[in-house]
């Protein structure tokens, strides 16, 4: 996908597929950190959450993401959210 001529070039964009449901968006020290789900560029319905990180909104990159730090309801709703001092 990375050399898809209509993928755009300063916009935050997964390697595959399509974000979705940004969990959170913000700062920390000299950081942006962006937690949003991810859906497969198959259609499937597994989705999975990733973290990224940028020190200025133009270059990001992915951090480990272990997605068993968030795990739905049981009504399938995502609660959880960032707590920062």
């Amino acid at each position: 996908m990375a050399e898809d001529q209509w993928r755009m070039g300063f916009h935050i964009m997964p390697r595959s597929g399509i974000f979705n449901a940004p969990l959170a968006f913000n700062q920390t020290d000299s950081n942006y950190q962006l937690h949003c789900q991810k859906i497969p560029s198959n259609g499937a319905q597994d989705t999975e959450w990733i973290h990224m990180s940028s020190p200025n909104l133009v270059y990001w990159h992915y951090e480990n993401n272990d997605n068993s730090q968030i795990s739905p309801d049981n009504h399938d709703v995502y609660d959880q959210g960032i707590l920062a001092r």
